[in-house]
């Protein structure tokens, strides 16, 4: 009980490093005018070719590439370190397909399962912080929740090999393919997975998160410079 209680409390930690940060990033620039429709009580002289406004330089991300690039390092520095730490994928994916009755596959499976019910309320919490800074309906986030906490069955599929899915016909389920199940000793690891899937689910058939996706990437482009729409944005909300 009380390793549970822990593993809670990191994760919720982190939770709320990623949403301080967020935070920070939303603020606006120190010296920005509000700005009022009306009449103003000088006038301007025309724009000419000479006194024309030049348009503003691309303002510099938050974060830059390099600064991108050690965070990836130490990551995966951490990880390597770390003797539960996730499989590389590129590891996996050259790995032989792992039978539904292997013992590593089966003990991964049975951590999932055990996991999902913490995963769930971590995934419903993160959804209602993000919703309430951008803005998003308490509605659809209850739509969200309810069905996030419907997924019910963790089912192994030798055939996803180093993935997980969901499919929308079946949203009661997130299937792990046997090497992923195997690849992710940790409970942080397996919490990680377990959440990205639950947001795909969270979001729908009817796609109800979208606008929620789109304001995570936007931001996220904000702070790096890079191109994050789309699926992209999805997917990182989701991680």
């Amino acid at each position: 009980m009380s390793s549970e209680h822990a593993l809670r409390k990191k994760l919720f930690i982190i939770v709320a490093v990623i949403s301080l940060l967020l935070q920070l990033a939303s603020l606006p620039a120190f010296g920005q005018k509000s700005r009022r429709k009306g009449r103003s009580s000088s006038k301007r002289p025309p724009l000419t070719s000479t006194t024309r406004a030049k348009p503003k330089p691309k303002p510099e991300p938050l974060v830059s590439p390099q600064k991108v690039e050690q965070a990836m390092g130490m990551v995966c520095a951490e990880r390597a370190r770390d003797p539960l730490g996730s499989i590389p994928i590129d590891e996996m994916q050259a790995r032989a397909s792992l039978e539904l009755n292997h013992p590593e596959a089966v003990m991964g499976a049975q951590r999932a399962r055990r996991l999902l019910p913490l995963a769930k309320e971590l995934v419903i919490e993160a959804l209602r912080q993000l919703a309430s800074e951008q803005g998003i309906s308490a509605r659809q986030v209850r739509a969200a929740a309810l069905r996030v906490r419907a997924v019910t069955h963790i089912t192994p599929d030798p055939d996803l090999r180093d993935n997980a899915a969901v499919i929308m016909s079946d949203p009661h389920t997130i299937r792990f393919g046997t090497i992923f199940l195997v690849g992710l000793p940790s409970d942080e690891g397996m919490i990680s997975v377990l959440s990205h899937e639950l947001t795909h689910i969270a979001d729908g058939r009817q796609n109800s998160l979208q606008a929620l996706f789109y304001l995570v990437g936007r931001r996220a482009a904000r702070q790096t410079g890079l191109r994050i729409n789309a699926q992209k944005a999805e997917e990182l909300t989701c991680d």
